[in-house]
């Protein structure tokens, strides 16, 4: 058996409230909770929906609950990976498409890009 080592995966709890969100009603008392985890060097067969022999009951628990978005389209390096999944962007277009954004380097996402977390933040 081997045991889960990273995470690839994007968990929608409580579509239902989602797609209301979506929709655009604010100020609903349901709302999502939504938890993305983006793991590099991950493959399909290293989540247990996908292989009987990797062990990761609290991952399987949510992914239950939830939906899995298995279908993002990754770059070969996690900058413009995060950066597209982040935003709904091509990497290209962010001009991120080419090298991993290390610590105290002086460019990274632009500040007037907006991010999943701004349209969750509008619709309340």
């Amino acid at each position: 058996m081997r045991i889960l080592g990273g995470v690839l995966a994007i968990l929608l709890l409580d579509s239902v409230s989602w797609v209301t969100a979506m929709e655009g009603v604010k100020g609903k008392i349901n709302q999502p909770n939504i938890v993305m985890m983006v793991a590099d060097d991950l493959g399909w067969a290293d989540m247990p929906w996908h292989d009987s022999l990797t062990i990761a009951p609290t991952l399987t628990g949510l992914a239950d609950s939830g939906i899995i978005l298995d279908r993002h389209y990754v770059q070969p390096i996690c900058s413009p990976t995060r950066s597209a999944l982040m935003t709904g962007k091509y990497p290209s277009r962010l001009g991120l498409n080419h090298m991993t954004i290390n610590a105290g380097e002086p460019y990274g996402l632009g500040v007037d890009e907006k991010t999943i977390a701004n349209h969750l933040k509008d619709l309340g």
